[in-house]
């Protein structure tokens, strides 16, 4: 049998007569980080409950430090949990319950000899391990979506565990955030050595933390991919190389465009969406609509050359606005970086317009 801190043996993993997955076989690394990978409803969260100890396979075994998990009886498997910390999909923290409280919930219970001074002291070092100094007092209500995850983080390291489960960690997360718990992730790997096992379908997630990833396949109901990141990346199966790759093929697909049309198709195609805008404003609005500036948010991929705040936006030649601000963000359905373009429509110019040129249906560059 493979060594490692966790093995998992012809797992089957599903419920009651419904096999999920079968025939599953791994073993986690001391001090590595293990992704559980999959496409939506392949079986990722229910394998991570048989190897936290929350619901038994239905077949196989789960080896523990060499020791047969679910062999053991319930008051032994429950000593064993000690050294597994969890962060649920959701936090999972007792709302009634301050920061404090939630992080001394489990010290209490299996550190009895512990004091009130003691367990203060060691909830505020957990909380300060995720950055959250400070904030023993408040509820999980009065925090952010990040903050609630750094908190849930923070009760998942109260008993020091070998093994960090995390379901899903990015779920309902900005990508700010998303990157901020992936460096969290990777900080707590090597400060405390802890095994990391991260359950999630997050591509900027699997690249940023992952050491070895397992792929769970939908039709096949087994894993069909184990191995380092770089090898299922140049030498997996088809169906783990398209989920890997569906980043750059989204990125493929906004930059079909040659370099030495670029400019003119971004012009024509893109920014021809704040044309029909102003268009549609012209043929449309009412004098009282357009008494102010109005503005709109167009989004783009990949780099726009030249494009800077202040650039005028020009219909048919006229001046009609300005690019007022150039953003960045992560879009998760694209699983890319797009620009957000601000671009601001000066009313008494699109009025000239109107009045001067009249109204033509076509499409023209705007740069």
């Amino acid at each position: 049998m493979s060594e490692g801190v966790l093995v998992a043996d012809n797992l089957s993993a599903g419920y009651g007569s419904l096999v999920i997955q079968r025939d599953l076989n791994f073993s986690i690394k001391q001090g590595e980080v293990f992704v559980i990978m999959g496409g939506s409803g392949c079986g990722k969260s229910t394998l991570l409950r048989h190897l936290i100890g929350l619901q038994a396979p239905l077949a196989g075994r789960v080896f523990f430090q060499g020791e047969d998990f679910w062999a053991r009886d319930a008051d032994s498997r429950a000593n064993l949990q000690q050294h597994f910390g969890v962060l649920y999909q959701n936090g999972a923290l007792w709302g009634g319950m301050t920061l404090r409280e939630n992080i001394c919930l489990p010290l209490s219970t299996w550190r009895p000899e512990l004091t009130a001074a003691d367990l203060r002291e060691l909830a505020a070092i957990k909380l300060a391990l995720v950055g959250l100094s400070g904030c023993d007092e408040l509820y999980p209500a009065e925090l952010s979506g990040g903050m609630r995850k750094r908190a849930a983080l923070a009760r998942a390291l109260a008993l020091d565990p070998q093994v960090l489960f995390f379901d899903e960690p990015s779920a309902g997360l900005d990508p700010l955030s998303s990157m901020a718990l992936d460096e969290l992730i990777l900080q707590l790997r090597d400060s405390l050595g802890s095994s990391i096992v991260l359950v999630t379908h997050e591509l900027p997630s699997i690249y940023a933390v992952a050491d070895t990833c397992l792929f769970l396949d939908n039709k096949t109901r087994t894993q069909i991919a184990l191995g380092p990141l770089a090898d299922l990346l140049e030498h997996g199966p088809e169906t783990v190389q398209r989920f890997l790759r569906r980043g750059e093929a989204a990125k493929k697909r906004g930059n079909t465009m040659s370099e030495s049309r670029k400019p003119f198709l971004i012009g024509a195609f893109l920014l021809g969406g704040v044309a029909l805008l102003v268009a549609g404003l012209l043929l449309l609005s009412r004098d009282s609509l357009l008494s102010r500036p109005v503005e709109y948010v167009v989004y783009f991929t990949g780099a726009l050359d030249g494009l800077d705040v202040g650039a005028d936006v020009t219909y048919r030649g006229v001046k009609v606005g300005n690019v007022q601000q150039i953003n960045l963000s992560y879009d998760r359905t694209l699983n890319d970086v797009v620009m957000p373009v601000t671009i601001r429509i000066n009313s008494e110019s699109a009025r000239s317009k109107k009045k001067d040129r009249g109204f033509d249906h076509s499409i023209e560059p705007l740069v």
